[in-house]
């Protein structure tokens, strides 16, 4: 029985994790891939950098192999969009607006 329990407790803190990365996902990239979120207030590959390295668990190394850019501008640049979306908030990074369009 507690077998069971163990697992069925894994089964939904798995189902929560993904419900996280579909969140993070939502914020990044908007409802339809692009449109609004980070990726249309930002380069959108400042978004694809904090996929690759927070979502898909890579190395900053990996990353920026990936992406082509060195591992600190990468790196700057991470800080740079989250710095973006705390002076946003949340609610206009998925929007995919601006300070200045709100």
């Amino acid at each position: 029985a507690s077998t069971m329990d163990r697992k069925e407790q894994l089964e939904r803190r798995i189902d929560a994790d993904y419900g996280l990365i579909d969140a993070a996902t939502f914020i990044l990239y908007g409802r339809d891939g692009m449109s609004d979120g980070l990726a249309s207030i930002a380069p959108g590959w400042w978004a694809d950098a904090i996929y690759h390295h927070y979502l898909s668990l890579r190395t900053w190394e990996q990353t920026a192999e990936i992406m082509g850019y060195c591992t600190r501008y990468l790196q700057r640049s991470v800080r740079a969009a989250f710095d973006l979306m705390d002076a946003h908030g949340m609610a206009a990074t998925v929007a995919g607006v601006g300070c200045a369009e709100e």
